[in-house]
């Protein structure tokens, strides 16, 4: 023989000669074989011998293969970690999640969209509510960056989207919740404690999603009041989240409880509940300081008492009377705080405090 080997081809029944001939020269006691490559995967191919020698080429009979069909393109996805609470309108992550593909053609894959996800191939880079990444095909890893950013309070959980390089689609969890907090209150104490007065001081934390637009303290002689039920005074500053307020007109021996709270965005967040007591006037008819200055504060008491009119009177040594101030009474106490008219005289007066009916006390007083 001159020549031998397989001559094949994709049409069945194929016309001798017009196949693809594939040469051998491993004969063998009568036996041959040839080596094909560059077929197509998932094909059909039909092939014969043949030999050649001085009286022309003769074929045996047509035989058939069928190549295999390839691994199919996957795609296989890791775990994204779950961004927790973030403010609204501000950005979580970037956290990352890793692509593995095999078998994948060169077709692009694409990620997302998402809503409240946006994705980049880079940590620091550009990220967008849908990417595409480029590959070569084969076996491929990449890294997705994502980053969380809510838009509403609302809980955000759903599947991105990764899709391409000839490989069935899949996706991965991705969950977040957008939140808007206010920072933390933290009640203080109250100090400066008399019987009609108290500062109670207060703070709030940096945490939050919200700068305040409002603080201060809210107060009720209720234990456990409700938020909101009781009487809110505003703080005007504070330092490093730090205020406090000055309440006035308190009833004397009572006890006062309170909270600290902050506004943020029409929202309001309290404190735990404090409290303070009020000190108790003497009983009796008393006035103090004494000296008072003129156009001065003079802080007037007596306790008990009934209800109604009285009057404040002042005295010179002559036993003039050279000032007056009426006073209604609500309660069963007096607990006045009364300004002294700037042009008295220097000297030592006698307070008294009347009704219609009798004198209740009588006090000296130094004027200076």
């Amino acid at each position: 023989m001159s020549a031998y080997g397989i001559e094949y081809s994709t049409t069945n029944g194929f016309t001798n000669g017009t196949g693809t001939r594939v040469a051998s020269s491993n004969l063998a006691s009568g036996n041959y074989s040839s080596t094909l490559s560059g077929l197509t995967a998932a094909t059909t191919y039909y092939y014969k011998a043949y030999a050649t020698n001085s009286g022309g080429t003769s074929y045996g009979n047509q035989q058939s293969f069928t190549t295999s069909a390839p691994p199919p393109a996957q795609l296989t996805v890791s775990a994204l970690t779950a961004f927790g609470n973030v403010c609204v309108g501000a950005v979580g992550g970037p956290n990352s999640f890793t692509i593995t593909g095999t078998n994948l053609t060169n077709a692009l894959i694409t990620v997302g969209p998402l809503a409240g996800f946006t994705f980049s191939q880079t940590s620091t880079g550009s990220y967008n509510d849908v990417i595409g990444l480029l590959q070569t095909g084969g076996t491929q890893a990449l890294t997705v960056y994502v980053r969380f950013v809510p838009t509403a309070v609302q809980s955000y959980t759903g599947s991105i989207p990764v899709s391409g390089g000839g490989a069935t689609a899949t996706g991965v969890a991705a969950s977040g919740s957008g939140v808007n907090t206010p920072p933390s209150v933290t009640t203080g104490v109250a100090s400066a404690v008399t019987t009609s007065a108290a500062t109670l001081a207060s703070s709030f934390g940096s945490g939050g999603c919200t700068t305040p637009s409002g603080y201060g303290i809210e107060y009720s002689t209720i234990n456990g009041f409700a938020n909101g039920t009781g009487t809110r005074v505003a703080a005007t500053g504070n330092t490093s989240g730090n205020f406090a307020v000055t309440l006035s007109s308190l009833q004397q021996g009572t006890t006062y409880y309170f909270k600290g709270y902050v506004t943020t965005a029409g929202a309001i967040s309290y404190g735990a509940q404090q409290s303070f007591t009020t000190l108790r006037i003497g009983d009796g008819f008393r006035i103090f300081p004494s000296p008072a200055e003129r156009g001065a504060v003079l802080r007037v008491t007596q306790s008990p008492l009934t209800a109604g009119n009285y009057t404040l009177l002042l005295y010179n040594h002559q036993g003039q009377c050279v000032w007056q101030k009426q006073l209604n009474v609500q309660g069963n106490f007096i607990n006045e705080s009364i300004t002294l008219p700037v042009n008295l005289a220097f000297g030592i007066y006698r307070a008294v405090l009347a009704n219609e009916n009798a004198q209740i006390g009588v006090q000296q007083v130094v004027i200076q």
